[in-house]
């Protein structure tokens, strides 16, 4: 299954590999052989065309050095306290109360855990389709206003801090353009009170006043700067700068408020169109370092964009496999919770 089937994606063209047919295709079509029983080759040109330069920062050191162990200090779920549970808990996010906001996505609901675990809120029963992968990204403001990414319902949502719904974002026609999303997920809140999603299918960033009103677009499919590949953690540093995991195309992308180009930081080799599964969360520690969820791997990332380094850590007591939803506490504490085991961890991130 194919992360997103309606894509249309680029085929690539079956080159033969008989001389005789490819003596044909060269000369009547000049198509690029390969050698006899050779394999497929990259073909560079030279050209006067003036191309600006980018700044584009290379693969972060340490991206490859083995992930350091951490133990979790807490752990919720799994029946832990009294009976808690989550079905493929996703986004995560720490309210003006400091509770814990926890997406139990195939439950189709926010659970709002206290300091000791016990569900103080449970928020969009019967207003969250817990189809497919259920809610993904979930985002609070100053005043305690929840958002949501209720991504097969291809919406955002707003819930007050009593659980009502008071706002939502599906469609809207703004001008001569028809505002559609489609699987939305990662989202986050600006220090203005803007409400910023990763609109995964449509490889944009949809902007938002607090009330869901849409304000502005950026993005597209494609490789280059300002461009995503099916993008989806995304947050917004005190300065109000976004960040963004660009997940397709292995990297982070920071803009300005406004959705200026800044830099980008290579993290990984592009990724091939199978995107299932693959949703890298994002946030911003309050020293500047990013952290950054990698669920295919079973780890996370803390990255440090001053000096180009990266160190990998995974929770291995309890084995936490599939870490996606990201919240911070503050003072290098930091929640991680585990889509495929079932429970949310608080680990001590050096």
């Amino acid at each position: 299954r194919q992360f997103f089937p309606k894509d249309e994606r680029p085929e690539e063209e079956d080159y033969v590999v008989g001389f005789r047919d490819q003596v044909l295709r060269y000369v009547f079509g000049r198509r690029i052989w390969y050698p006899t029983g050779g394999e497929k080759v990259l073909v560079c040109y030279k050209t006067d065309e003036d191309i600006p330069a980018e700044e584009v920062e290379s693969f972060l050191e340490g991206v490859t050095d083995r992930p350091i162990n951490l133990s979790a200090l807490r752990r919720w779920g799994e029946g832990r306290p009294d009976g808690l549970t989550f079905n493929q808990p996703r986004g995560l996010a720490i309210t003006p109360k400091g509770n814990l906001a926890v997406a139990d996505s195939k439950n189709g609901r926010i659970q709002v855990l206290d300091s000791n675990g016990k569900v103080v809120q449970t928020i969009g029963e019967g207003n969250l389709n817990p189809d497919v992968t259920g809610p993904c990204g979930v985002a609070c403001n100053r005043a305690g206003d929840f958002y949501v990414t209720d991504t097969w319902d291809h919406s955002i949502k707003k819930f007050s801090p009593e659980g009502e719904l008071t706002a939502t974002f599906k469609t809207e026609t703004s001008g001569r353009f028809r505002i559609n999303l489609y699987g939305p997920r990662g989202i986050a809140v600006s220090p203005n009170g803007n409400v910023y999603v990763t609109d995964t299918g449509n490889h944009c960033v949809r902007v938002f006043d607090p009330n869901l009103t849409y304000i502005k677009t950026w993005g597209g499919a494609g490789d280059q700067a300002s461009q995503f590949k099916e993008p989806v953690g995304i947050d917004v540093d005190p300065e109000g700068q976004v960040w963004v995991a660009d997940t397709g195309n292995g990297r982070i992308q920071k803009f300005t408020a406004e959705g200026e180009y800044l830099v980008e930081y290579q993290t990984a080799e592009p990724m091939p169109h199978e995107l299932s599964g693959v949703e890298p969360n994002l946030k911003v520690l309050p020293d500047g370092r990013l952290i950054l969820s990698l669920s295919n791997e079973g780890t996370f990332w803390t990255i440090d964009t001053k000096s180009k380094r990266v160190k990998r850590y995974a929770v291995a007591n309890p084995k936490l496999r599939s870490p996606l939803g990201v919240a911070v506490e503050g003072k290098g504490r930091v929640w991680i919770g585990g889509r495929d085991t079932g429970f949310v961890c608080e680990v001590n991130v050096p």
